[in-house]
């Protein structure tokens, strides 16, 4: 049986599709929120004065740091439908761990006088407080 008008393609295909969509959307948050770490990562590493190699280190922190973000919310994102108030206050809790330690990063760049460092995670800060 097809569903689609020129007979291409099957209702099986169809079904089989839909139902991969939102493993292939949490995959895709994730590989994102991997590339926006690495170049976060990377920035930060820079503007605190790194060589070259401190900032692939910085990068590749940004990506391992990013993934295990993104497996978190894109976990606590699949309980919603099931949990509401649960998955609310998990989201609330990332945040507020976010905000901690973006606050303490801004410090330790004023501490160890690096202003442009310190500028850019303030900026990195006021993002995850509006958001």
């Amino acid at each position: 049986m097809n569903i689609d008008p020129s007979g291409n393609t099957s209702l099986g295909e169809m079904v089989t599709t839909l139902a991969a969509m939102p493993e292939v959307q949490c995959i895709s948050v994730v590989v994102l929120t991997c590339l926006f770490g690495a170049l976060v990562g990377a920035a930060d590493a820079y503007l605190g004065g790194g060589d070259k190699n401190e900032i692939i280190q910085g990068a590749l922190k940004g990506i391992s740091a990013a993934a295990l973000l993104g497996c978190i919310i894109t976990t606590i994102a699949f309980f919603i439908p099931l949990a509401p108030l649960i998955a609310a206050c998990a989201l609330f809790a990332v945040d507020a761990v976010l905000i901690t330690f973006g606050a303490i990063g801004v410090v330790v760049s004023i501490k160890e006088g690096k202003p442009l460092q310190a500028i850019f995670r303030g900026m990195m800060l006021a993002v995850a407080v509006v958001f």
